[in-house]
């Protein structure tokens, strides 16, 4: 695997050392989807409104990387994968957009208290995308094998 030195944060997307994680910006959701976040979470009113979007975004992120600890075998590998190969960052970033698409639409299924609708808490398209080979190493970032 290339180790090649790439920028891990933009406008559209940081990567948080804490966390070990990328995270959407509400920029990117607003040019790629027309979607302003601030005013389809309702923060008018609110003492911190941009901390209930981060919140949300940051919820996606969380997601969208618990999806792929779940199908990985190395979840540890993964996510050195996601923030170290080049490729993955726009897959990544595909993925956390048609996440946060589907629980916009859908609602946070991981809290249903449906068993049902839990079970269908990621976006089968986020799946979809998650499932492109990074050029770096043939592989997709959700276990594929036999």
């Amino acid at each position: 695997m290339e180790d090649k030195k790439h920028q891990l944060s933009d406008e559209y997307m940081i990567f948080d050392e804490t966390k070990g994680r990328y995270i959407l910006t509400s920029e990117y959701v607003l040019d790629s989807s027309g979607i302003n976040l601030a005013t389809r979470l309702n923060t008018k009113g609110m003492a911190n409104p941009q901390a209930t979007v981060n919140g949300f975004l940051d919820r996606i992120s969380v997601l969208t990387y618990r999806y792929i600890t779940d199908h990985s075998i190395n979840s540890a590998y993964r996510k050195h994968l996601v923030a170290h190969c080049p490729s993955a960052r726009p897959i990544i970033q595909e993925a956390m957009l048609s996440q946060l698409l589907y629980v916009l639409a859908e609602g946070d299924l991981t809290l249903s208290s449906d068993k049902e609708k839990r079970a269908m808490w990621f976006d089968e398209s986020a799946r979809s995308i998650l499932l492109t080979p990074l050029r770096e190493v043939g592989y997709c970032l959700l276990y594929c094998g036999a």
